[in-house]
């Protein structure tokens, strides 16, 4: 379901009774995202994208509209793409992530864009993000997390986030698939680049790799760039354990890092090799489909001219 141009009495009139995709372009306030949620919230799959594309719109949003959000039940997967909303939005704090992650506790499969949340003075803390990863729950699958920009020029944002992460990621036994966007936290325009340290950075790292990934995607841009406490130690921790893995499906972007080009390519190597051998795999299941399929129809003339 694509929504555009909607109002509110369309969207007060809602009736939503089966998994649905939705992808609305709207102003949001918080009165609008209780109808929204009120509409959707007996589904068991949810995939809504709520993405804005004019950061100032967001300023009637308030860590209120989130225990909306709370309510929400979804017994296998929650897809919230919420990119923006908290650009420069001071009405934003900690407490959003309490409410947010009460709709956590039964999924599966959750899919979350944060991307372009927190800036220069914003109220989002280390606090938040312990929150985030404390509301994960153990039996979680599949886990993407769009944090890009979340420390980004943010101050109240450190390496602590970092061992939180690790912590609570450490937890979850059941999970196959995760994808980590950590783009661009901290920035040397004032600083913040120093609050990150290597000890934080491979203490996740370390975490990550206790569990038994199939997929693991791992957008680390900016965090080792000129200026930075973390440096090439934190690359070649990172490609120690990647020898040692065994990941079916990987990406690791280190764009930005000041460090030595050998350990960057060995890293970039070894994330073709997997995509190429992942691209091989598909190619492989497509044939034998492809042959089963045939085998079905054969046997199905049989039958017919029996």
């Amino acid at each position: 379901m694509n929504l555009y141009n909607i109002d509110d009495e369309r969207l007060a009139n809602l009736n939503i009774t089966s998994h649905v995709i939705m992808n609305i372009e709207y102003f949001w306030t918080d009165e609008r995202v209780r109808r929204l949620c009120q509409a959707i919230q007996n589904l068991d799959d949810i995939q809504i994208n709520l993405d804005l594309f004019q950061p100032r719109s967001c300023t009637l949003i308030t860590d209120q509209c989130f225990q909306y959000f709370a309510n929400l039940a979804p017994t296998n997967l929650l897809e919230l793409s919420l990119s923006n909303w908290g650009n420069q939005n001071y009405n934003i704090s900690d407490i959003a992530f309490i409410h947010l992650g009460k709709a956590f506790t039964n999924l599966k499969i959750l899919r979350l864009n944060l991307q372009q949340w927190g800036h220069k003075g914003c109220k989002i803390s280390n606090i938040g993000v312990v929150q985030l990863f404390k509301s994960l729950p153990q039996q979680i699958q599949e886990l993407e997390l769009n944090l890009n920009k979340l420390g980004y020029r943010n101050q109240n944002i450190t390496g602590h986030s970092f061992v939180a992460m690790g912590d609570f990621i450490e937890k979850l036994e059941n999970l196959k698939n995760l994808t980590l966007n950590l783009a661009d936290w901290g920035n040397d325009y004032n600083k913040s680049l120093e609050l990150f340290y290597n000890e934080d950075l491979q203490y996740l790292i370390e975490k990550i790799f206790t569990l038994d990934l199939e997929k693991l995607h791992l957008d680390l841009t900016g965090l080792g760039m000129n200026g930075s406490k973390i440096t090439e130690e934190s690359a070649f921790f990172l490609l120690q354990h990647l020898q040692l893995a065994d990941i079916y499906d990987l990406n690791i972007v280190l764009q930005g890092w000041i460090c030595d080009v050998g350990v960057k390519n060995q890293i970039l190597k070894m994330t073709k090799e997997k995509q190429q051998s992942k691209k091989q795999m598909y190619q492989i299941l497509a044939i034998k489909s492809l042959e089963v399929s045939t085998q079905e129809r054969m046997l199905e003339d049989i039958f017919a001219k029996l």
